[in-house]
């Protein structure tokens, strides 16, 4: 998770549900249903009612930040630094 944030630039908070995906679903199903039959009215009053995230957040390394920038014009060796872990030469 840490590299996604450090591509990003962005924090990121992990859904403490497995199967996040589908809970996404279900939250966007109570928001159909409406709160006159049990649901929400907006995803704001779904999400604070139904979602929890684990206490762990990942934010940007600024270092890292700029040393996966440098690699940025040369898209195959990042794509075999994500992949493989190594710069091919």
């Amino acid at each position: 998770m840490q590299i996604y944030t450090d591509v990003i630039g962005r924090e990121i908070k992990i859904a403490l549900s497995l199967q996040a995906s589908a809970f996404g679903a279900a939250m966007f199903g109570a928001i159909a249903a409406g709160s006159e039959a049990g649901g929400y009215d907006s995803i704001e009053d779904a999400v604070e009612h139904m979602a929890s995230l684990e206490k762990k957040t990942y934010l940007p390394i600024p270092k890292t930040q700029r040393s996966i920038t440098n690699y940025l014009p040369n898209i195959e060796n990042y794509m075999i630094i994500l992949v493989e872990g190594k710069i091919r030469r």
